[in-house]
C-alpha cells in the first residue's frame, strides 16, 4: 500500500505563524496553530481548489470590522 506522507504547510490566517500538517483519509489537513490556538481544517477539493475553515480559539470570537462604527 502506497501512503502519501507529504507535509502541507501554510501560514496561520490569524497570527501569520507557519503551520504544517498531514492529510487524513477524508482529504483534509487539520492543524491547530501553536502560537494563537486557531484551528484550521484545509480540505483539498481538486487540483486547483482548496477550502480552509478557520475556527477561533476557545474564549475568542469573530469580530467584524464594520461593527466598530456603530
Amino acid at each position: 500500500m502506497l501512503e502519501d506522507w507529504t507535509i502541507y504547510t501554510w501560514y496561520c490566517l490569524n497570527c501569520k505563524a507557519e503551520v504544517a500538517g498531514l492529510k487524513n483519509r477524508k482529504n483534509q489537513i487539520q492543524v491547530i496553530c501553536s502560537t494563537c490556538g486557531t484551528k484550521m481544517i484545509r480540505t483539498i477539493m481538486g487540483r486547483r481548489h482548496d477550502v480552509i475553515d478557520v475556527y477561533a480559539p476557545d474564549g475568542e470570537e469573530h469580530y467584524d470590522q464594520d461593527m466598530r462604527r456603530y
